[in-house]
């Protein structure tokens, strides 16, 4: 490998110059940060102060564990391992259920700074720069792959001008925002591992990509899409990572913490499929290592020998565990995107119940829209650098920086096809990929190249920013009936009217609810309440354990073609007799439940029949149940709380 032809003590352009790169990249990262809080302080849904009806989703419950930790001093609060509000009436163990992470790092943060400001404002400033940050692992890489400055901030600028970069702003606290940071740092620090080769480097590189399987759950995938590029790699070059020096640390670091990191423990991590094809690529390396005449036949064998057997070992092992795995619906949800060519069937009884669970929203699949207004500069890196890096593999030779970056970004836009979600990843790296094959070119393109590259990158910015700052974020806009509703359109639009509808909701909760009530709604708004009232909730949205899946799919089955009774009986169950219906949720995501989008109202008899609609004479007579409160707004009020009646 090329890495293995340098010094092992030669640094990448050192000198005065990495010093002003890093200072420029820090004003690059500020510039980028400043621009996510003032897009979302600014937005007109945003309230600075009062957080009431911004939580909802993921955002809330993050919210509600964060305040936890703040709470406690910083500390882990004490019944951290057994939570009684999220998953009534059984008890959470929230480090185990959840990659809980980026929590107690901005509660610290929050703590050290006074603890005075709105802890949702300081949130989205926190969150703002570190998720801005995800450049600095992509400057290193750059600096490590090209050894040129100039080049590395391009890298970084043209990432930061990317619309995709900025797919979370706004939402107060999620997922990406600590491990896409972790993981581009991971990035470059293998990078630079691979060529000092020390064993803090290679530590360095683990620690980093720890954090980041730690602290999103869908991290587990994009490092198999890592592993396999090198698979890739290893089948055409023969070559893999793991057979330089004390290259077996980063395995053998995540390897450790899959046994020991609650969530990673939980989720059997270390029986995964980026485990797997990590061992199968570590087995080589060693035998390389020892045979360093070993065939390119022989290699590949035995990649598929390791791998094949680790397949077949977390196979029995699952299956001696007993039961189908967390991350079975993820399974099912590919291999239905993959059988129906990525459109969604109209009828939802063609799909298994957890591939339309996961099927909406970002894990919708890709549009032409998509790409075009989020990843334009991105494929036009991809497809400058397409050429040469195609050659390259078809001949078997090339920069191996060059081949990886491409392979991974080629893996990357298919899966981001599939689950636009993960386009970010495309985004990240195809700016590395041009500055590379703009480094592995002629030496009179290499300055042109550049100036196309940062002109477009530039235009880039004033539409991203020009967009972040006009356009609302959608998240926070009101729900589509308001939207289209006809009466709406002779009077302004209260933007903020799906705020005030959990406001006011939560307000009468508060107040009419006695303490400790459960209370049972869909898995978006339910985590409203368990931020803002504290009272315990029985769906919640992350859905990774299959507890989750099976008690979303008995509430939206027995709302949408049970009987009250039904309701009734579930609700009993669960030792619970509060009922919130959002409309917008449980019938406009009536598709999860088994009903197409094509069938306009409720079927006749079920509780959603009584409960989605505006007819007080159904709406006031759920059989078995009492009409508490529906939020005071014309138009359709979208929030409605039942209490069990007998």
């Amino acid at each position: 490998m090329q890495a293995e032809k340098e010094e092992s003590g030669a640094g990448p352009n050192p000198g005065p110059g990495r010093w002003v790169g890093w200072a420029l990249l820090l004003l690059l990262v500020l510039g980028s940060a400043f621009l996510r809080a003032h897009a979302a302080l600014g937005d007109r849904g945003f309230d600075g102060e009062d957080p009431v009806g911004l939580l909802r989703s993921d955002p809330g419950l993050l919210y509600y564990i964060t305040e936890r930790i703040v709470d406690a001093g910083g500390g882990v609060p004490a019944d951290f391992r057994a939570d009684p509000n999220v998953t009534w009436p059984t008890a959470a163990d929230l480090p185990a259920m959840f990659t809980v992470g980026q929590e107690f790092l901005v509660a610290w943060a929050y703590l050290a700074f006074g603890g005075e400001m709105p802890l949702h404002r300081f949130c989205v400033l926190f969150f703002a720069l570190l998720a801005a940050a995800s450049a600095v692992g992509l400057y290193g890489l750059a600096l490590e792959l090209t050894r040129r400055v100039p080049l590395a901030l391009l890298a970084a600028f043209v990432f930061l001008s990317i619309p995709l970069a900025y797919r979370t702003t706004g939402f107060v606290l999620i997922r990406e925002d600590l491990a896409l940071p972790a993981f581009s740092l991971h990035l470059w620090l293998a990078a630079r591992a691979a060529r000092v080769r020390s064993a803090g480097a290679w530590l360095g590189a683990g620690a980093a990509l720890v954090v980041a399987v730690s602290t999103w759950h869908a991290m587990g995938f994009v490092v198999a899409l890592e592993a396999a590029a090198l698979a890739l790699y290893l089948a055409r070059r023969g070559e893999s990572p793991f057979e330089l020096p004390r290259a077996w640390l980063l395995p053998a670091l995540l390897l450790v913490a899959s046994l020991s990191v609650p969530v990673l423990v939980a989720k059997r991590f270390a029986l995964s499929l980026p485990m797997q094809l990590i061992g199968a690529l570590l087995v080589v390396g060693l035998a390389r290592r020892r045979r360093p005449d070993l065939t390119h036949g022989r290699q590949l064998a035995l990649l598929g020998a390791a791998f094949a057997a680790l397949l077949l070992l977390s196979l029995g092992l699952g299956r001696a565990l007993g039961d189908e795995g967390d991350y079975g619906h993820v399974f099912r949800f590919m291999l239905a995107k993959l059988s129906n060519l990525g459109q969604r069937p109209d009828d939802p009884s063609a799909l298994p119940f957890d591939a339309r669970l996961l099927w909406q929203g970002p894990f919708g699949t890709a549009t032409w829209r998509d790409f075009s207004m989020g990843l334009t500069l991105g494929l036009l890196c991809f497809l400058a650098a397409a050429p040469r890096a195609l050659r390259g593999w078809l001949r078997g030779e090339g920069d191996p920086g060059l081949l990886l970056l491409f392979a991974f970004a080629a893996l990357g836009l298919v899966v981001g096809w599939m689950v636009r979600r993960t386009l970010v990843l495309p985004a990240m790296l195809t700016p590395l990929l041009a500055v590379v094959w703009i480094a592995r070119s002629a030496p009179g393109r290499q300055g042109p190249a550049s100036l196309v590259l940062a002109l477009l990158a530039s235009a880039q910015l004033a539409f991203t920013a020009y967009s972040l700052t006009t356009q609302p974020i959608a998240w926070y806009l009101p729900p589509q009936d308001y939207l289209t509703d006809k009466s709406s359109k002779r009077e302004p639009i209260d933007w903020r009217i799906r705020q005030k509808e959990i406001a006011h909701m939560i307000d009468f909760i508060a107040r009419e609810v006695p303490a400790g009530e459960a209370i049972a709604g869909d898995f978006v708004v339910s985590t409203a309440v368990l931020a803002h009232t504290g009272h315990p909730i029985v769906l919640q949205p992350k859905y990774e354990t299959t507890d989750s899946r099976r008690r979303i799919q008995a509430f939206y089955e027995t709302f949408l073609f049970g009987t009250p009774a039904d309701l009734a009986a579930l609700l009993d169950g669960w030792d619970t007799r509060y009922l919130l219906v959002d409309r917008e949720a449980l019938w406009g995501g009536r598709y999860i439940g088994g009903i197409p989008y094509s069938q306009p109202v409720p079927t006749r008899g079920t509780p959603a029949y009584h409960a989605v609609g505006d007819r007080p004479d159904l709406l006031h007579n759920l059989p078995g149940f009492e009409f508490l409160f529906r939020t005071p707004f014309s138009g359709p009020g979208h929030l409605r709380l039942y209490r069990r009646s007998d």
